[in-house]
């Protein structure tokens, strides 16, 4: 082989070889290509979902913006309005508030004219029904201690002189019964009405209980008014110490009214002087008699008037207040006492 043709072979080979390296070389950068182009493919279809995601969020988002854009709008008009409203209702809430301060001063001042109010009342009330002598009220006209009630006694008697003799006592008691019933003219009470509780129901009675010095001043009065004042002369004229009681019977139709003393050895003197009757000794003054058969010979004084079913009810005095159910209870308490 020439020269020529061994560098031309030569030549072929080197370049075949170069073209070998070059191809190698091509198909390096092909598959690198490749596969950057598959990568790029694969990010780029990535960024396109996540580009269609973000375009789709983006859409409900900009939805949700002009939504919420719309409810500010409307938020922000209901806020000028509630704006305004606020300050006329912060205006009408000062007009409020003062007008409750003025309120409320009035209602306390009501609370105070409504407390007087009910405390005029309820003193009006005890001493209107005080009159009535309901239950223990009575005890409260029984007043020995009166200056009208002693002037009285010691106009009549002179008082007791010599403390201790009975006779004068005897004889003195008949001055203060004969002067009661002398001086004092029966009146009937007209009816009048008890005052209840406030929205309570009224009440009528035909009792009026006077004070003995009311009734020494009128010269009038019915069988409590009379009881009342000689019981009170007669505690006057004894002083302390001795017992003097206002006795009542009920009947069928009526009441009434007397004094009873209790005298030692189990006896009792009844004065009755709107009845004018007394317990009578032996002589037709006024004296005591055992107990069963001064109250019988009173009980039946009054049946004799034409009262039915007598009884004695009640006996009190400044310190005692007791009601009976029949006669006989009222005996053996006497008996008792």
């Amino acid at each position: 082989m020439s020269h020529q043709t061994r560098l031309g072979v030569r030549i072929l080979g080197i370049s075949v070889i170069l073209l070998s390296s070059a191809l190698v070389f091509t198909l390096y950068q092909y598959y690198s290509l490749k596969s950057s182009y598959q990568s790029l493919s694969r990010e780029y279809e990535e960024k396109s979902s996540i580009l269609f995601e973000t375009q789709s969020l983006y859409s409900s988002l900009s939805l949700q913006y002009e939504q919420l854009s719309n409810e500010h709008n409307s938020l922000k008009k209901a806020y000028f309005s509630l704006e305004a409203n606020h300050s006329l209702v912060e205006k009408e809430l000062t007009r409020l508030q003062s007008e409750y301060s003025s309120l409320n001063s009035t209602y306390y001042s009501l609370v105070d004219d409504k407390s007087r109010i009910e405390e005029w009342y309820g003193s009006i009330r005890r001493e209107i029904n005080l009159r009535q002598g309901i239950s223990e009220e009575k005890k409260r006209f029984i007043t020995p201690n009166d200056p009208e009630v002693g002037r009285i006694v010691f106009q009549t008697t002179g008082g007791w002189s010599r403390s201790g003799d009975f006779n004068e006592f005897w004889s003195d008691l008949k001055k203060m019964y004969d002067w009661t019933t002398n001086n004092v003219g029966y009146s009937y009470d007209s009816p009048s009405p008890v005052l209840p509780e406030i929205y309570g129901r009224l009440e009528w009675r035909a009792e009026f209980f006077r004070y003995p010095n009311e009734t020494i001043f009128e010269k009038h009065g019915d069988c409590e008014d009379q009881a009342l004042l000689l019981a009170s002369m007669i505690l006057n004229y004894l002083g302390r110490g001795f017992t003097v009681w206002v006795v009542e019977w009920v009947s069928d139709s009526s009441a009434h009214m007397a004094v009873a003393m209790p005298v030692e050895g189990g006896r009792l003197t009844i004065l009755d002087p709107a009845g004018r009757f007394h317990t009578s000794s032996e002589s037709g003054e006024p004296g005591s008699k055992p107990v069963r058969q001064a109250v019988e010979e009173w009980v039946e004084y009054w049946e004799r008037q034409g009262q039915h079913g007598v009884r004695i009810s009640l006996v009190f005095s400044e310190e005692t207040y007791r009601i009976f159910l029949t006669t006989e209870e009222f005996i053996q308490w006497v008996l008792r006492s």
